[in-house]
């Protein structure tokens, strides 16, 4: 399930790609790493998840150059690949940047970030359209280092 803004009872529609069984996955392999002694599969996990995220923050940062200069800055200082075993996830803000949302969402209310682009469909200035635009490609890529990581835990 994708990232939520939540601003005066608003709430964006999801983006991103769900992986139906994702958690399952990942208690086979932790159990699996149990048994053997051996964590290196769920760690494995772990990296795809961060180096999918790490890719989209990439493309986002880059379609943020575009977009002017609040926008910049917001993906710039604002967007982190998380490092989450559960899921591939894509962090922006946070306490230190609480604004960096509205560079994503833009305001009606503070003139210093763009104009409001919703919370609908077409919602966002660069992640959001980014996850959008290549979700094919986040998906192949991500189903890439799950086929891989799946013949190596199971290989029968």
């Amino acid at each position: 399930d994708g990232a939520h803004y939540r601003a005066r009872g608003l709430v964006a529609e999801p983006v991103g790609v769900e992986v139906e069984g994702l958690a399952e996955f990942r208690k086979h392999l932790r159990q699996l790493g149990k048994a053997t002694g051996d964590d290196s599969l769920t760690k494995q996990l772990k990296t795809a998840n961060w180096e999918t995220a790490t890719q989209v923050v990439g493309w986002a940062q880059t379609k943020a150059s575009g977009e002017g200069r609040q926008i910049a800055k917001a993906a710039r200082e604002g967007l982190k690949a998380s490092k989450a075993a559960s899921a591939s996830q894509v962090i922006l803000g946070g306490r230190k940047l609480p604004w960096a949302i509205g560079g994503e969402f833009g305001s009606i209310i503070w003139p210093q970030l763009p104009g409001w682009r919703g919370n609908k469909g077409g919602a966002g200035y660069f992640l959001y359209p980014t996850i959008r635009e290549r979700h094919a490609e986040i998906r192949a890529a991500y189903e890439r280092q799950l086929d891989e990581l799946t013949k190596e835990a199971f290989p029968d």
